[in-house]
């Protein structure tokens, strides 16, 4: 049979194709035969025969073998110049393209692009203008029939990478699908999803390795689900930020939630480490960091810690590791529970209150005004093993002092009873007055006291002694008389 060679522009479906260029079932246009299609267009052959009779083709073309040229089994152009539609440009597709320009050879099953498009607004209801290299759908209306038996694969579209491979490029992708952004607009995506996705393998954002089954810049680790890195050094870089919308009412609602369940080892809700192998003297490190703010009054907590079940425990722990020297032995009793638990020193810049009920050192310090400058106010009893007080007060020793004006008891009588308590001694109304009375300057007074007292102890004893001598003179003179 003469070969024959056409070229087709098809600007319209193919079945309006068939439509001009019609053949009875079982013709050909080229060299081929076979019983299972109706029309073959081709140059060489035969395309692979059907054998089983349960093929039907209804076109079959045919580029055949290429050789340093491109081959296209079948190429389409539309146009709209926007006249009567919405949309003006050219909408090219190929199926079948094969080139073979030694190392630059390329097989395609099919290829479409829209070029020198123009959108316009669109003036109808329910209508959308797009451009689309090439578009597929899957119209469906519950096809499976038993849901729980075989595999079922519905998909507008479908990409399967097959075969054997060793060898992977330096440059470029081994991929079943690939989609560049050339424009990388600040609304245009490689890839766009309405809808939920499903990965069955590990996925790498800015890495091609991935371990985790979340990568993003980094390999990550097959024991991470989730890993990111953040190469940006500029303040407020974050490898992972998360926002929330603000909770109303009762609702609790947060950013980032850790939830774990605890077991025979050491679980964590929420960890971070912020270290270094390196000592440095430079920048801050937080493990974690809080802020809150600007809630209902007294109800911002930066960090909030729970202590919650049967056990013992504490809410938060402190351990410093440098000063202990990594020596932790679990130094918690096993039933006592604690709301803060500090293993090393604690240092508080400011005021301290310990108490129930509310803030006891605001109530204290409203109760005892000359105490506003105090840092710790405990409204309850305070046991303890030796409490010492570094008051800034001159000791009592000034007392035995040479020029010291020790006041006569006559006049401690004299000012007892006219005052109602002893001299240089805050009086109960003093007391009262201001909620209380100061350790250390109470306990200079008393010492005061307690000083005064042995001197007038000491010169009554020195009189004492001149009356014995006195009394013992006169009992000898007595006895003498006898």
């Amino acid at each position: 049979m003469k070969k024959i060679i056409f070229s087709f522009v098809l600007a319209f479906s193919f079945t309006s194709a068939f439509a001009q260029y019609l053949l009875p079932s079982g013709q050909n246009w080229g060299n081929h035969t076979n019983s299972c299609g109706e029309v073959y267009i081709g140059t060489t052959g035969p395309i692979a025969p059907c054998t089983t009779g349960s093929e039907v083709r209804r076109m079959m073309v045919d580029a055949g073998v290429i050789n340093y040229s491109a081959g296209i089994a079948i190429n389409a152009r539309a146009e709209t110049n926007g006249t009567t539609g919405q949309t003006q440009g050219v909408a090219t597709a190929s199926m079948a393209t094969a080139t073979d320009y030694f190392a630059q050879g390329v097989v395609v099953g099919q290829t479409g692009s829209a070029s020198n498009v123009s959108l316009l607004n669109v003036t109808v209801p329910d209508r959308t203008t797009a451009a689309l290299g090439g578009a597929f759908t899957a119209d469906i209306s519950d096809p499976i029939a038993s849901p729980t038996v075989g595999r079922y694969e519905i998909a507008g579209v479908r990409g399967r990478l097959d075969g054997t491979i060793s060898t992977y490029p330096v440059n470029g992708v081994v991929s079943a699908g690939y989609f560049a952004d050339n424009i990388q607009g600040s609304g245009t995506w490689a890839g766009y999803f309405e809808g939920r996705g499903y990965f069955e393998d590990n996925v790498g954002i800015g890495n091609g390795t991935p371990s985790s089954m979340l990568s993003v810049n980094t390999a990550g680790d097959n024991r991470h689900v989730v890993s990111a890195y953040s190469a940006s050094a500029s303040s407020g870089a974050t490898a992972v930020y998360a926002e929330a919308a603000a909770g109303a009412g009762a609702d609790h609602v947060a950013a980032i939630q850790g939830v774990i369940e605890a077991g025979s080892g050491y679980t964590y809700g929420v960890r971070g480490n912020a270290t270094t192998t390196s000592p440095s003297n430079a920048g801050r490190a937080y493990g974690v960091w809080g802020r809150a703010g600007n809630a209902t009054t007294a109800t911002n907590f930066g960090v909030y810690g729970e202590l919650t079940g049967s056990n013992g425990g504490t809410a938060i722990l402190g351990y410093d590791r440098i000063k202990d020297g990594g020596a932790w032995g679990g130094i918690l009793p096993t039933t006592d529970t604690y709301a803060g638990f500090f293993y090393g020193d604690a240092h508080v810049t400011d005021r301290m209150g310990i108490g129930s009920g509310a803030l006891c050192l605001n109530t204290l310090a409203a109760a005892a005004p000359t105490t506003s400058n105090y840092r710790l106010f405990v409204d309850g009893g305070i046991a303890a093993k030796e409490i010492f007080v570094s008051s800034g007060l001159p000791w009592c020793d000034y007392v035995f002092e040479k020029d010291y004006e020790l006041t006569s008891l006559e006049d401690v009588e004299k000012h007892i009873e006219e005052k109602g308590h002893l001299h240089k001694i805050a009086s109960a109304k003093e007391i009262d007055e201001q909620g209380g009375f100061e350790v250390a300057k109470i306990t200079v007074n008393q010492q005061e006291k307690i000083e005064e007292i042995f001197l007038h102890l000491i010169e009554m004893n020195k009189k004492i002694e001149i009356l014995e001598t006195e009394n013992q003179a006169l009992k000898s003179q007595i006895a003498a008389q006898k």
